[in-house]
């Protein structure tokens, strides 16, 4: 239970900052709500060799219920992004697999509109947020689940749609849609699970827009280079046979420059101290740091950021994990200086750490 209990707290204190960002998004619109209902349908993905041997014919089949709100334009960010819609969804899949049984998820999201015309809609969604699985692994009934091996676990979801607007009232809605499953290592085995999925919606706007698309709004932004500090923590397992958690620490430094309303390229270097290095290598007294090199991009929407990030280990006393990373993270800005995140680290499709952290952000004056 304790095991469970500490997992869920680094979960939710997760999903919880991107639901600070989504309330504070979304807090602005004077527009009423939209829902609707998405059926789905899709595929396990062969990620790792020990969970490929028999995904053949596993074919999820699931439904999604969301809510959202529509920004309106009162605040400049919202024509920067073409009135991007800003809610939650909830979604149930059957898994398809004995192993994995069936899976909840509630997701926080935004809603960008690349496309955005009279009746024809391109969008892309984005969040994470936290999943339910029915049928974790236990190494007595359940040893074949090397997906994940707890009931609480991360999610990420994105999706690509093309929206038809059938009525003022009603819009059709149909794409694809990408789910990933994880505990990020916070127990053992978690080879993560992967999901595309075909998407076939309807959403219903019971009060439809009554305002017309502002143009007019003066969105200012600060040029040039911004430099960051910021520490990442996590607890994560090294091997089945011991329960034990091990500390990982993260310090990073990194060099920001914001290149357009939306966009900034990130360069950086990371410091990682990994403790379950010790149960990965055959040394009484073994060197628990490693150095990379990163380079990334962030997404800027107001107060809250998305930042993906690919790094390359330079110091690697063993070679205990893949040479490149990818990173995810969300991040919530306090303030100018200040700010609060969430990431998940991984190597290629295979989870590393779940962090949780804080930074600063060394501002340069606006020209």
């Amino acid at each position: 239970m304790n095991r469970q209990k500490g997992n869920a707290i680094l979960l939710v204190v997760g999903v919880l900052i991107a639901w600070a960002s989504t309330v504070s998004l979304g807090q602005s619109s004077k527009n009423a709500g939209v829902m609707g209902m998405n059926l789905r349908y899709g595929y396990l993905l062969n990620h790792s060799p020990e969970v490929t041997r028999d995904l053949s014919g596993k074919q999820p089949r699931g439904v999604e219920l969301f809510y959202h709100i529509r920004t309106d334009g009162d605040k400049a960010w919202h024509e920067v992004y073409n009135y991007p819609e800003i809610g939650f969804a909830f979604h149930y899949f059957d898994m398809n697999d004995d192993r994995l049984g069936s899976a909840f998820a509630f997701t926080p999201y935004i809603q960008i509109f690349p496309m955005r015309k009279e009746r024809h809609m391109l969008s892309f969604k984005l969040g994470p947020g936290l999943h339910y699985g029915t049928k974790p692994y236990d190494a007595e009934t359940n040893p074949e689940n090397l997906f994940y091996s707890t009931h609480l676990n991360v999610t990420l979801e994105t999706n690509f749609l093309y929206h038809y607007q059938l009525s003022p009232h009603w819009r059709l809605q149909t794409g694809l849609s990408f789910t990933h499953y994880s505990n990020g290592a916070f127990n053992l085995p978690n080879k993560g699970a992967n999901t595309v999925s075909y998407n076939l919606g309807m959403a219903y706007i019971p009060k439809p827009d009554n305002y017309k698309l502002r143009k007019d709004l003066e969105f200012t932004y600060r040029k040039g280079w911004n430099f960051d500090v910021y520490t990442g923590f996590a607890m994560k397992m090294a091997n089945y046979s011991d329960t034990t958690r091990d500390f990982a620490y993260t310090l990073s430094l990194a060099a920001n420059k914001r290149v357009s309303r939306r966009s900034a390229l990130v360069f950086g270097v990371d410091m990682f101290y990994t403790e379950s290095i010790q149960d990965m290598v055959e040394e009484p007294d073994p060197n628990f740091y490693r150095v990379s090199l990163t380079a990334g991009h962030e997404l800027m929407i107001s107060k809250f950021s998305l930042m993906t990030v690919m790094g390359v280990y330079v110091y690697r006393p063993y070679k205990v994990d893949k040479p490149i990373f990818q990173r995810y993270s969300l991040r919530y800005y306090l303030n100018d200086n200040f700010f609060a995140l969430w990431r998940l680290k991984s190597h290629y499709a295979k989870a590393d750490v779940v962090e949780l952290g804080f930074g600063f952000r060394f501002r340069k004056s606006r020209s």
